[in-house]
């Protein structure tokens, strides 16, 4: 999935951009820890700063980037309006960054973010209003994390959601409206969870809904 996300995007990567790859060139405003590459032709900027052991944010990431990755850092937390001068974002790479939290206002500003990959966290809750700021949402990617729970209204206004992945974590019970107005989602994981009974409400409104993994669950039965 982030390979796919990452091609939509654009023909860089990060290793292309760290190698000197054509369209990979230093740039006077990107962050000092961090690499920008420039695609020419799709003209768009990617700033890569994974691994690089990072506890907070680098100041200075160009507000015109479309792409940012943070994965493999330390970075804890995400702070309240963290993002706020990258409207332009549209891919956001945080994974296995030892993120324990995301503060219910950290993604405000990112109306045009279209794919989020928190995979591999330690992320036990969020906020009802997390994913409120990024509406054009397509897809999400929350597996290999420590959530026991969703709060009702998680994903509310992500109409245009088609992937979502919230396996190998520990939930065992989901609210009844926990995908409501998910009209859009094409893909959904729960695998790898404690879950022992869906109540039959929980994919009303799914329509377009084509793959859905329950394995590695406790589920002894379904209601029809």
């Amino acid at each position: 999935m982030l390979l796919v996300s990452w091609v939509a995007l654009g023909p860089c990567s990060p290793e292309g951009a760290e190698n000197g790859a054509p369209g990979a060139t230093e740039s006077p405003q990107c962050p000092a820890v961090c690499t920008c590459g420039h695609d020419d032709y799709a003209d768009q900027l990617s700033v890569f700063c994974s691994s690089r052991n990072l506890t907070r944010l680098p100041d200075g990431i160009p507000d015109g980037a479309r792409a940012l990755w943070l994965d493999g850092n330390n970075l804890s937390s995400i702070p309240a309006a963290a993002f706020r001068n990258l409207s332009s974002l549209a891919f956001l790479n945080l994974q296995g960054s030892g993120l324990a939290s995301l503060e219910p206002e950290a993604l405000l500003g990112l109306q045009r973010l279209q794919h989020l990959h928190l995979e591999r966290n330690q992320l036990r809750g969020l906020a009802a209003r997390t994913f409120l700021h990024t509406p054009g949402l397509a897809s999400l990617g929350l597996s290999n994390n420590l959530l026991g729970r969703l709060d009702e209204g998680l994903f509310q206004g992500l109409a245009g959601l088609w992937d979502l992945n919230l396996g190998w974590n520990s939930l065992a019970v989901l609210p009844d409206a926990a995908f409501h107005g998910l009209a859009g989602l094409r893909e959904l994981v729960l695998a790898g969870n404690r879950l022992t009974y869906l109540q039959p409400p929980l994919f009303c409104g799914l329509a377009e809904l084509r793959e859905l993994d329950l394995s590695r669950n406790a589920l002894r039965s379904v209601k029809a």
